[in-house]
């Protein structure tokens, strides 16, 4: 009998990833305040607004899962700098809304949590799992408070945690534009000028199908057997420049590009390479893209998502006619 699986905000990218990738194998349950995306799999829909303590307490222990995937937050560094508020109400109140209606549930799910290298603020090359939280953001704070009430419970209640520190996901065509891939990657298709601000960054860029390979490896794992709770990195280990970015995208689509250089944002980590070793242990079989590798996959994509929409938008033309 399959698992019950509550993807918590799985309509977001990594979600509607995960769905489409897995959906039809398993039994997952997507729960999110946006609203469900269409033309996609079979899978169950609820809508709930995690900041919501009443909607939490009555929907999810009616599911009673045997596993949850909290994916759900306010996923950008920027965008929780301009909303702070919505920050702290989304990533840490929403955490204790999902883990006190858990709480209710007959039984102990597993869990998977997505949290993020910015919990560690500024740390350079090689960061291992121990390495000190120091961050220097707000999102960055609220993940990794979120991290801790997850650690409380799952001591407390027993339950297996496993927690995905991502570094800089990209390759998904349903990727948010503003994220630094998919924006150098329209501008330079479109000869508009790259903005960067600093200039400096050192990024552990992670192609989506690495993150999926390992996400499902982990889904396997703690639904087949106990394994002990623990933080991991998913990320290459081999950390890239902004200006290596830009000339990789350049010279996978044959186009130049004009970059203006603006101030760098105060709270933006500047330089993150992670030690890997841990998630190779777990997942022996993972051998993570190279960033020209995976640009070059993420370009096909694009090329053959959009392809389909105009020639679907053509024959909608034509048939009217």
């Amino acid at each position: 009998m399959k698992k019950k699986i509550l993807l918590i905000g799985g309509e977001g990218v990594l979600g509607t990833e995960i769905l489409q990738k897995f959906g039809d194998e398993n039994n997952y349950i997507s729960l999110d305040i946006k609203e469900r995306k269409i033309n996609r799999r079979k899978s169950d829909f609820v809508s709930l607004d995690i900041c919501d303590y009443n909607q939490c307490m009555s929907i999810i222990p009616k599911l009673n899962p045997d596993g949850v995937v909290h994916l759900a937050a306010v996923s950008r560094v920027v965008e929780a700098e301009l909303n702070k508020e919505k920050c702290i109400q989304t990533n840490i109140e929403g955490t204790k809304n999902i883990i006190n209606a858990i709480k209710s549930c007959s039984k102990t799910p597993w869990i998977i949590f997505a949290s993020s290298r910015e919990v560690y603020g500024e740390k350079g090359r090689n960061v291992s799992e121990d390495c000190d939280k120091e961050p220097i953001n707000i999102y960055g704070h609220s993940k990794l408070i979120s991290e801790n009430l997850w650690i409380s419970y799952s001591k407390i209640y027993n339950s297996q945690l496993l927690i995905m520190r991502l570094s800089n996901i990209y390759g998904s065509i349903h990727d948010i534009p503003g994220r630094v891939v998919p924006s150098f990657m329209k501008s330079i298709l479109n000869n508009q000028i790259v903005n960067i601000e600093g200039g400096g960054q050192l990024i552990d860029f992670t192609f989506i199908d690495d993150f999926l390979l390992v996400f499902r490896k982990l889904e396997e794992i703690v639904n087949t057997k106990r394994i002990k709770s623990m933080c991991f990195h998913i990320a290459p280990g081999n950390a890239s420049s902004l200006y290596k970015l830009i000339e990789t995208i350049e010279h996978i689509v044959g186009k130049k590009s004009k970059i203006n250089i603006l101030e760098a944002r105060s709270y933006d980590v500047e330089k993150f390479e992670a030690d890997n070793s841990l998630i190779k242990e777990i997942v022996p079989e993972i051998s993570f893209h190279f960033l020209e590798h995976g640009i070059k996959k993420y370009y096909d994509k694009l090329c053959t998502h959009f392809s389909s929409i105009e020639k679907g938008i053509q024959k909608c033309i034509n048939f009217k006619a």
